[in-house]
């Protein structure tokens, strides 16, 4: 069973006593989650905003053909760069314009053209990522403007050139990138009839890739885009056409130091975990030392209780000496240095004699479980401890302490069976508005009991 999306203080005919809040706290998905923007978009965006509303990373156009320049495209890149978003630029690929693939009206002429607006921007260092090429260009089709030899060897080599292209003009810095090539199912893959779109072949798939697809319910941290060819998975995709930013929504398949490793220029050397910090339960008084194992060049590090700095615990392991129980929570740690920043989050539970200890509690004739919350997920009433998951913490409860949850990312799992009905389960709960469609009490992988069920509605 999982208890998620809120904060909880345990019941079960059998019944499981329990204790939450539902509160949302600054949200730290396990999928990162970004964004796209153009000239649609406003040349200042509060991009600050932005990444607090939870977007880690971004891509702004900068060209279009060999003749269109984004007027934003410098503000909204250095906009971004400087609230700590990591962003690239891209290029909106015009093979019906440009046909070819070397010589005049070419896939070389339009990564001449990327490369002389956005070059100055692909440098490691700073957060920056590697370039974006745009496959999405619906002219690009066998009879349109007498176009002819629109063939999908020809369109996956005229991929293949500008991302070689732009490859070798950042090799010739001393910088090695692989371009992402973004596009949608219906521009990979090949059309027969009127259209006669040809599609892309393996050849591309050299390439990391980036898919749009928008269903009717789109969940990024669960969902996919339903379709890669001519790629055998997907590493980003744009869920949506529209966000916070007024840009469209993206989502990475991976953690942050993932993506990094495999977007930021000069990944190899952005912080990486060898091993992060775990979660720990100590006995109240003790001493508790969480720590972590980093790579990387030229680190440096902060230490966050509850999203809150820790003044002084800037190196990779932090010990709490005499532990309380208003010491549990959430402690998250950053790895930081010019390539990238990473979080890692790990839970201390502290287990107090006078309130954790089996029997210290009266509880209610066959009782079944019973979490009460009080620094720690342990199972008072029988031996179903629960494990926290991602940004979970304590908060001020009804009576003692009590589980709080993101509203996105943090969950507790036991690895009890299941109850029989009749059954109750009963508990004090405080809701505020999550990131997610519905907020879930409790549930499994096919059921859950919930608090809202319908998206936004309170319903």
């Amino acid at each position: 069973m999982n208890l998620k999306n809120e904060a909880f203080r345990s019941v079960s005919h059998a019944c499981l006593l329990v204790s939450f809040s539902i509160i949302a706290l600054s949200a730290h998905a396990q999928r990162p989650i970004g964004t796209d923007v153009s000239g649609y978009q406003p040349q200042f965006l509060d991009w600050t905003t932005i990444k607090s509303d939870g977007v880690s990373f971004a891509w702004v156009k900068a060209t279009e053909k060999t003749n269109y320049v984004n007027p934003y495209f410098s503000a909204q890149l250095t906009g971004a760069a400087s609230a700590g978003v990591y962003v690239g630029a891209y290029h909106f690929a015009r093979p019906s314009s440009d046909p070819n693939i070397t010589g005049t009206a070419s896939a070389d002429t339009e990564a001449a053209y990327f490369w002389s607006v956005a070059g100055t921007y692909v440098k490691t260092g700073g957060g920056y990522l590697v370039p974006m090429l745009d496959w999405e260009d619906p002219y690009a089709t066998n009879g349109y403007s007498g176009l002819t030899g629109m063939t999908t060897a020809h369109m996956s080599q005229w991929v293949n050139e500008w991302c070689n292209d732009v490859s070798n003009d950042a090799a010739a810095q001393g910088i090695i990138i692989r371009p992402v090539v973004y596009t949608g199912t219906w521009y990979s893959t090949a059309h027969s009839g009127v259209a006669q779109f040809p599609g892309l072949n393996s050849t591309v798939t050299g390439w990391p890739d980036w898919f749009a697809a928008y269903p009717t319910a789109a969940y990024p941290q669960t969902g996919s885009p339903g379709g890669e060819t001519p790629w055998s998975s997907w590493n980003i995709w744009q869920y949506g056409d529209t966000n916070w930013s007024g840009g469209d929504s993206d989502a990475y398949n991976g953690n942050l130091q993932s993506f990094l490793a495999t977007f930021a220029i000069g990944g190899t050397n952005a912080p990486y975990f060898v091993s992060a910090p775990t979660n720990l339960t100590v006995d109240l008084g003790s001493n508790a030392t969480l720590s972590a194992t980093v790579s990387g060049q030229s680190l440096s590090f902060q230490w966050y209780f509850n999203g809150n700095t820790i003044p002084g615990a800037t190196s990779s392991k932090y010990t709490i000496f005499d532990v309380q129980l208003a010491n549990a929570g959430a402690y998250t740690v950053t790895a930081r240095n010019s390539y990238g920043t990473i979080p890692s989050v790990a839970t201390l539970s502290v287990v107090g004699p006078l309130v954790n200890a089996r029997g210290s509690a009266l509880a209610p004739s066959n009782m079944v479980n019973w979490w009460t919350g009080d620094g720690n997920a342990l199972d008072i009433c029988s031996t179903t401890n629960l494990t926290p998951y991602n940004y979970f913490t304590y908060t001020n409860g009804k009576v003692g302490m009590a589980f709080r949850f993101d509203g996105s990312s943090a969950y507790l799992t036991s690895n009890g069976g299941e109850i029989s009905p009749p059954w109750t389960i009963c508990g004090w709960v405080y809701h505020q508005r999550g990131l997610t469609p519905s907020t879930s009490l409790a549930g499994d992988s096919t059921y859950a009991l919930k608090v809202e069920q319908w998206s936004n509605t309170d319903e």
